[in-house]
This record gives structure tokens, C-alpha cells and sequence, in this order.
């Protein structure tokens, strides 16, 4: 009895002893399993680097991994995945892995992380986009965003390769650039030419009125500016001593040669010089017969108007004494007048004398004239502008001299001349170059020499071009662009070839 009560303790003592090791047990793996989900991240060339939590390393800015994949060998693949590689952006061939300066110019060594050849093949090499930026080409990306020059949105960089001055850009990539071309053709160059100007007096109808002996004004029939004078009217009236004594020369000749019947003969002669001189003085052959007949000298005579038009300016009155070759009155025939009316020197190719107008202005609405230049100036004004004259028939007197006035002019050059879009055309300041698409998706730079532009916007082209080739009308700026860094990186690479070695300061 006594050993079966010592054996029963002694399994009930072991039962306690078992129980109280797997609870111990149980309270150790709890702790386990917690810092087992508490996993750290460290950086696979900077140990040191230790994070809770993924990310990139704070000093070569390469992905964090798992730590417990660097104990179990997998740290060494990680590497070979993303090795870290230092160059020099101005010297590519210099290369490190570590960081530092250029021995060639001393800039810092910038972090560049470079891929197993294996991991990409060589045609997403190819296929790969590249985005630059159109005013600062020398910008390039494998990302879209903004340049950080300008801050213009980047575009997709063109698939372009370029030998020999020739620029290959495949189909997708000038679709992409919206390239469009243009046959250079022959074609009759027009242009619609607008002018601005003034009506004016025709000047070939301008007169003057004057007295060509001295005397006295004792009546003026025209006694207003703005009178409308025909030939023949009245003018005035004058009194002159000279002019009666020139009267009593021819009548005393007449008598004389009346008296002596003889035709050829002292006294005629006297008679025709007599009539000579009050012809030259403007006595009509009516006032000199009616002093044949009176057979006395008139104390005052009329002055009669020698033209047609309208006394633009009066210069005498009632009782004025007046000197020879002073002017009295000066008239104006409107019945044709001229515009004069100021073009660019631009559209100077487009005009000629003889050439067919259309005027009108804003005081006729709904009427124009037809006209035509008779006048083109041989230089130019301070505005590099130069004058046209037209005349225009007016016998209406709707067009009054200082009205306003415009002028229509359609003209097209005598021959035709070959010719492009101007949107085709870059100008660089000094050069003008267009570029020319080749087959296969080539195109070539090539400087031009252009000409006149017409209302269609075509200009001429007088060298560099031949009829039948292809110009570039749209997209043309991004090759231009391509064409230069192309030509920049060349440059770059004969500087260097060429450049001495050592430091650049």
C-alpha cells in the first residue's frame, strides 16, 4: 500500500515537472515569432544602412532589401541586379564604384545604376522612348515631365540617325512629329495689295492766274475762293495806263496805214506789232476788232479766265494795284484728280506704272473708281515706304481733294517663278534653310535663297531648290532640332579629341 501512494507522487510529480517545461517553452516561441514579423531592410552596399521599412538608401539611393535575404545569399543577387556605378556627366568614359570627382574637370562623380546586359534584350534597347525637349535639345529623358530649363512640356525624342547632312527619321516617329511635305513647283506668284492715301489736285490741271502789265483793279467778277470758272468768263476789270497807251499805238498805225492804201508797207507793219502786244498782254482778237470800229482807247478792259476749274486761292481785291507777273488767282480742273497713297517696299515688285487700280473711300460707301498708277517712286520715305499717284476720272466731283481714300491693287508677277509654302522655310538670322525629304525616310538641310511672298503665302525661290523635289512644311522645327545636337554632339566629340589632357579650370 505504502509503494503504490510513493509511486502515484512520484507521476503525479513528473506530470507537473513536463507541464511546467512547455508552458517555459510556449512564452519563448511567442517572442520569436514576433521579431521574425518584424522584419529590418538594409542597403546592399552600405550594410550600415539599417530600416524597419522598405525604401531606398539615404546615400547611393538604392533599393533597401530584405536583411534576412542578405543572410541567406541573396544580398550578392541583389547587387548583381543593381550595381552602383559613378561617371562624370561631362566624361562618360570615366567610371567608379565609389563616389568622388572627375580627374579630367573635377566635377562630382554623379550615382549611375547600371543593369546586367542580360536583363534587357538589345531590342527594348531599340524600342525604348526617349523624351526631349524642343527648345533645349541637349535635354533627355526616359520619362516625360517638364524641362527643367524653360519648364516646357517634354515631347517624345524622334527615332533619328544622321550621316552626311542627311537625317533618317522611321515612319512612326514622323507621324508622331506631324511631318508633312510640299512639292516645289512652279506657280504664277499673285498678290492683292492694299494702300492708304489722299485725294489730290491733278496737277497738270493746275493754273495760275496773273496780269502781265501793271494797273489798277477797279471790278473783280470772281470774288470768292471755291468759284467754279470756265474758259472765257470774266475775271476782272482793270485800269492801266500802259495798257490805253498801247490802245492809241495800234490806232494810229491803223489810221496810217488806211490812209497810205498800200498793203506792204511802214504803217502795216506798225499795225500787226501793235496787235502783237496787246495779244501777248491777253486782249482778245473780239476787243481788239471793237477797237477798230470805236476808234477809241478803252479806259479799262476785262481780264477773261484763260481755263476751266475752281479758284482754289484768291490773292487780289477791288482796287488792289497790281505788278506784272503777279498771280490773282490760282484754279483747279477736278475733273480728274489723283490719289497718292504710300506701299511697303515689299510690294513694290507688284507694281508698275500703267497698271489698273480700284479706289474707294469711306465718304462713298458702295462706290469704288476705277483708276490707274501713273507714278511710282523712285526711293523710299522715312517709313520705308514708297509713294504711288493714280488717276481716276472724276466728272461726277464725288472725290474732293483731302478725302480719304483706298486702293485695291491685284497684280501677278510677269513670269512664273518656283515657289514654296513659306511655312516651309527656317530662318536663322542669317541663313534661310528648308529641309528636303529624300526616300527612305530621309531628309536633308539645305540653304535657300528666297524672294517676293505672295497674298497666298508663297514665297519665291531663286536658288537652292529644284522644281519637283519635297520640302518639309510641318515638323520641321524638331528636325532642325535633332539636326543640331547631332551636330553638338559631333562637335563635342572632335573638341575632345583634340582638347589637351589635364584639368579644366
Amino acid at each position: 500500500m505504502k509503494t503504490r501512494i510513493i509511486t502515484l507522487f512520484t507521476i503525479i510529480v513528473v506530470a507537473g515537472l513536463l507541464f511546467l517545461v512547455g508552458c517555459s517553452k510556449e512564452q519563448k516561441s511567442e517572442p520569436a515569432s514576433q521579431a521574425t514579423a518584424a522584419m529590418n531592410y538594409v542597403c546592399p552596399m552600405h550594410p550600415e544602412v539599417v530600416s524597419k521599412e522598405p525604401g531606398n538608401c539615404p546615400i547611393c539611393n538604392m533599393q533597401l532589401v530584405p536583411k534576412e535575404a542578405a543572410a541567406h545569399g541573396q544580398m550578392e543577387q541583389m547587387a548583381d541586379i543593381a550595381k552602383p556605378v559613378y561617371t562624370c556627366p561631362m566624361h562618360p568614359e570615366v567610371v567608379s564604384d565609389k563616389p568622388g570627382v572627375c580627374p579630367e574637370c573635377n566635377m562630382n562623380l554623379e550615382l549611375k545604376v547600371e543593369a546586367p546586359a542580360d536583363t534587357i534584350s538589345q531590342d527594348d534597347q531599340s524600342s525604348l522612348q526617349q523624351y526631349t525637349c524642343g527648345m533645349h535639345p541637349q535635354i533627355v529623358t526616359n520619362e516625360p515631365g517638364l524641362c527643367p530649363i524653360c519648364h516646357m512640356k517634354l515631347v517624345p525624342k524622334s527615332d533619328v540617325t544622321q550621316s552626311g547632312g542627311v537625317i533618317t527619321v522611321n515612319a512612326q516617329t514622323q507621324k508622331n512629329m506631324g511631318v508633312a511635305t510640299s512639292q516645289v513647283t512652279f506657280r504664277n506668284l499673285a498678290k492683292s495689295i492694299r494702300a492708304y492715301g489722299n485725294v489730290t489736285y491733278s496737277e497738270p490741271k493746275q493754273f495760275s492766274v496773273n496780269i502781265k502789265f501793271p494797273g489798277w483793279v477797279e471790278k473783280l467778277y470772281v470774288n470768292k475762293t471755291g468759284s467754279q470758272v470756265s474758259k472765257g468768263d470774266p475775271v476782272l476789270e482793270i485800269y492801266s495806263p500802259e495798257l490805253i497807251a498801247a490802245q492809241q499805238e495800234y490806232l494810229i498805225a491803223w489810221r496810217a496805214m488806211m490812209a497810205m492804201h498800200m498793203e506792204d508797207s511802214i504803217p502795216t507793219r506798225l499795225v500787226s506789232a501793235a496787235i502783237s502786244k496787246l495779244k501777248n498782254w491777253d486782249i482778245n482778237d473780239e476787243q481788239i476788232q471793237q477797237l477798230a470800229l470805236t476808234k477809241q482807247p478803252k479806259r479799262t478792259l476785262i481780264i477773261y479766265a484763260p481755263y476751266d476749274g475752281i479758284v482754289t486761292e484768291k490773292n487780289v481785291r477791288e482796287g488792289d494795284n497790281v505788278m506784272a507777273g503777279q498771280e490773282l488767282f490760282k484754279l483747279a480742273d477736278l475733273s480728274t484728280v489723283w490719289v497718292s497713297a504710300r506701299v511697303y517696299e515689299q510690294d513694290l515688285p507688284f507694281i508698275h506704272e500703267g497698271q489698273t487700280a480700284s479706289v474707294s473711300s469711306p465718304s462713298i460707301p458702295g462706290e469704288s473708281f476705277r483708276s490707274s498708277v501713273i507714278y511710282v517712286s523712285p526711293f523710299l520715305d522715312e517709313s520705308r515706304q514708297a509713294e504711288i499717284r493714280l488717276s481716276i476720272g472724276n466728272a461726277s466731283g464725288s472725290l474732293k481733294p483731302n478725302m480719304y481714300a483706298e486702293v485695291d491693287i491685284k497684280s501677278e508677277l510677269p513670269d512664273k517663278s518656283l515657289a514654296i509654302p513659306r511655312s516651309a522655310v527656317i530662318k536663322t538670322g542669317t541663313r534661310e534653310i528648308v529641309f528636303v525629304a529624300l526616300a527612305d525616310g530621309q531628309f536633308q538641310g539645305r540653304d535657300i535663297t528666297t524672294g517676293v511672298v505672295d497674298e497666298n503665302d508663297f514665297v519665291e525661290i531663286k536658288s537652292g531648290l529644284h522644281d519637283g523635289e519635297f520640302v518639309v512644311t510641318s515638323g520641321q522645327f524638331m528636325l532642325d532640332s535633332e539636326s543640331r545636337l547631332h551636330e553638338a554632339i559631333a562637335g563635342m566629340g572632335e573638341d575632345k579629341s583634340t582638347q589637351p589632357s589635364g584639368h579644366v579650370h
